[in-house]
């Protein structure tokens, strides 16, 4: 499957669960993130991924757990 493809897919879910505006929506939103990141890795486009990470906080600035779960994502992978 084409990477952008699975990526443009995977965004719209994220999009989606996050405007349920639920802690349990944006667990579930973690999961495809971490897809996606994996996908970003894989092709060699990590900057990729930061810059949607930063533009999810800085869209949603106001949602505290939203900005939690993106925060575990990235600590992650500066602990690894």
């Amino acid at each position: 499957m084409n990477p952008d493809l699975s990526l443009d897919i995977w965004r719209n879910i994220v999009d989606s669960l996050i405007a349920q505006v639920k802690p349990r929506a944006y667990e579930a939103a973690s999961v495809y993130l971490r897809l996606m990141e994996k996908t970003y890795k894989r092709n060699h486009r990590r900057s990729e991924w930061l810059s949607l990470i930063d533009a999810l906080r800085r869209k949603h600035k106001a949602k505290r757990r939203l900005i939690g779960v993106l925060d575990t994502l990235v600590k992650k992978k500066l602990v690894d």
